[in-house]
């Protein structure tokens, strides 16, 4: 029995050993870019996108290979013709999916969706001066694909889910956006 019972422990330890090296957590620090912001403007009824994409710093934390936390501040100017903005939108949100390894080559493939809540504070100047704010709820779903050395590419389709006051006071309107940044995971 205490044979028995050694050999256990042995093999209990050595596989969460194993288990341990194969350790996903850790931050994540990337730059990208956001494209299809689209804006109601008055005197067209189908609105108007940005005619570039926006800039983003990210930052994220993979608790383990199923689910992360991510924050992100996005700049949100932009010139519509008529009028600009100016201002930043922060958002954080939490992820889940599975971080696939490809083989024993190290890299990684991590489909994901996620939700959180995202917050936009800035100017709108032109026509008529207004204020750019609100929070509202953030959704995405994406592909980050990680190599042996860390460095990681995200691409994915977000949607800012507007509330029908906000949709009704706010310029922007709540369509999909892609999105892809570049970065490094630690």
């Amino acid at each position: 029995m205490k044979k028995q019972t050694l050999a256990l422990t042995l093999i209990l330890g050595l596989t969460s050993g194993a288990a341990l090296a194969d350790d996903y957590s850790g931050f994540r620090v990337g730059l990208g870019a956001v494209s299809g912001q689209k804006v109601n403007a008055a005197d067209t009824a189908a609105g108007l996108k940005s005619p570039k994409g926006n800039g983003k710093i990210e930052v994220g934390y993979d608790f383990n290979r199923v689910f992360s936390l991510n924050g992100q501040i996005t700049d949100l100017r932009g010139d519509y013709g008529q009028f600009k903005t100016k201002g930043t939108e922060a958002k954080i949100e939490g992820e889940v999916g599975y971080a696939f390894q490809l083989g024993n080559s190290g890299w990684d493939v991590k489909p994901y969706l996620a939700a959180g809540v995202a917050n936009a504070s800035g100017n709108i100047t032109g026509v008529e001066n207004e204020r750019l704010r609100g929070t509202y709820v953030s959704t995405a779903a994406g592909v980050r694909v990680t190599t042996p050395i860390g460095l990681y590419v995200d691409g994915r389709v977000q949607k800012n889910n507007l509330s029908k006051k906000q949709k009704r006071d706010s310029r922007f309107a709540d369509d999909s956006q892609a999105a892809l940044s570049v970065g490094f995971k630690f």
